[in-house]
């Protein structure tokens, strides 16, 4: 007779005992972001944990879909930690020139006999300078993991012969995708939180002659786990992930969100289709913990902090990842009205700056090359952080375009108070150093066209006549 575990297995937790034994006999599949979240790590945590998976290789397994999220992200995780140091560097100008540009509007050197900024000034400019240099030897001295990736040699000798099979046909991928549309709309798990993805630019792409869809990857990686557990006709399976996302995880709702495991109709699922009887899923943190905790495995003293450091800062991206959506499509919006606009002054777009593509290049009625860039700033920020911008849009455009004759950084505000605010503030300081280059300043109006309220130029802009600050 069937007990109500038997009937309703995934409403049950496996306890401490149960979880033990499916460690030591479970079939283990790592899903793309686990495997990419190991770049993210310092090289001696990344190493650990690779060492503590190596001892169960011979039962790990990655879904072929999940390996090719992997092959196809990765240079994009590499990059991301290369950049990090550009914009620690860029965080670190915003610090000393952020501090210099409050103490001048508090005026001390005028107002007030005993409070002298300027030695402060001195240190803290040798801290920032010091660590920027810290920095530069940070990265000339780290892995260079585009050319020489010494961690894809760890991970290929990890999957060696375990990497699921390809779909056979662009059939059996169109049946899955008919599947996982009926799927989502009954908001059967995995993967109905990825539908959004049907509507981004990159919705499909194509390999080994099939057309993938990705919003429909996690069900296309949850296919193969099901397949390859009843072909090896396995009663236990964990599955590793840093989705964190509800077509996963249970969760339930009181005065917060909480995840209690895994979604009950996973569970469900695989022990009706492929007979397993005990499933668990682990993000990487339960992971190392688990296995520290209760399975005894002797990490180094910091993997456990680095991974949990790791997961804290992936939330707080995510909690973020619809501000800066926002951002990017008011940013866009911006620079769609003032192109509009400056059209109408005669200006004609062409390309953006090869490897810039923040900056765009314009053709002047007189036939000038002019490379412009859009901001879309929501509020007050120092001075200093703009015309370095701005210096920086020269110094770029002089090293890729050095045919161009002027430099223009365009601040569009959400509103005509906050541009005629930051056009006063950002002018005394345009003109005390000198400033090369030219600003924009305006905001979108209701209807989202860009309406112009004043222009900053340097005294030796005179190549392009622009005219008053009421228009070009």
């Amino acid at each position: 007779m069937k007990t109500l575990k038997d009937r309703f297995p995934g409403f049950y937790k496996l306890d401490a005992e149960e979880l033990k034994r499916t460690w030591g006999r479970a079939t283990i599949f790592l899903d793309a972001n686990f495997i990419l979240n190991l770049y993210r790590y310092p090289a001696e945590t990344r190493d650990d944990i690779i060492k503590h998976l190596s001892k169960s290789k011979e039962r790990i397994w990655v879904a072929h879909y999940a390996c090719l999220e992997y092959q196809r992200n990765r240079i994009s995780v590499v990059l991301d930690q290369r950049d990090r140091f550009d914009q620690v560097k860029e965080y670190l100008e915003t610090i000393y020139s952020g501090a210099e540009e409050k103490f001048e509007q508090f005026q001390l050197r005028k107002r007030h006999e005993r409070i002298k900024p300027d030695q402060f000034l001195k240190k803290l400019k040798a801290v920032v300078d010091g660590f920027a240099l810290e920095l530069d030897a940070l990265r000339k001295d780290a892995p260079d993991n585009f050319s020489d990736d010494s961690l894809r040699l760890k991970v290929e000798e990890l999957f060696e012969g375990k990497v699921g099979e390809p779909p056979a046909s662009e059939k059996e991928l169109n049946d899955i995708y008919k599947e996982g549309e009926l799927r989502f709309s009954k908001l059967i798990p995995p993967g109905f939180k990825d539908a959004p993805k049907a509507k981004e630019a990159d919705a499909e792409f194509s390999y080994g002659g099939l057309i993938y869809k990705r919003q429909f990857g996690d069900l296309l990686v949850w296919k193969q786990i099901i397949e390859i557990c009843k072909k090896l006709k396995t009663e236990d399976a964990i599955f590793l992930t840093d989705d964190d996302k509800e077509d996963w995880w249970q969760t339930v709702r009181s005065r917060r969100v909480k995840k209690t495991g895994v979604r009950v109709e996973l569970v469900e699922e695989i022990g009706r289709e492929a007979g397993v009887r005990r499933f668990a899923v682990y993000n990487s943190e339960q992971f190392v913990r688990f296995a520290q905790e209760e399975l005894k495995a002797q990490f180094k003293s910091n993997t456990v902090e680095n991974v949990a450091s790791l997961a804290e800062t992936t939330l707080l991206r995510r909690s973020t990842k619809e501000v800066f959506l926002a951002q990017q499509l008011r940013k866009r919006k911006a620079r769609d009205a003032f192109l509009f606009w400056i059209g109408a002054q005669g200006y004609e777009p062409r390309d953006t700056l090869s490897g810039m593509p923040g900056i765009q290049m314009l053709r002047s009625p007189q036939g000038a090359a002019v490379a412009c860039a859009v901001q879309a700033p929501n509020g007050i920020i120092p001075s200093s952080f703009w015309l370095d911008s701005l210096s920086r849009i020269y110094r770029v455009t002089q090293r890729n375009a050095p045919s161009f004759v002027e430099g223009w950084l365009v601040l569009v505000f959400p509103n005509s108070a906050l541009a005629e605010r930051a056009s006063r503030m950002v002018e005394r300081r345009f003109r005390l150093k000198n400033s090369s280059g030219v600003m924009f300043f305006g905001f979108l109006n209701e209807a989202g066209s860009y309406e112009h309220i004043s222009i900053l130029r340097s005294e030796d802009q005179d190549t392009l006549k622009l005219g008053d600050d009421s228009g070009l």
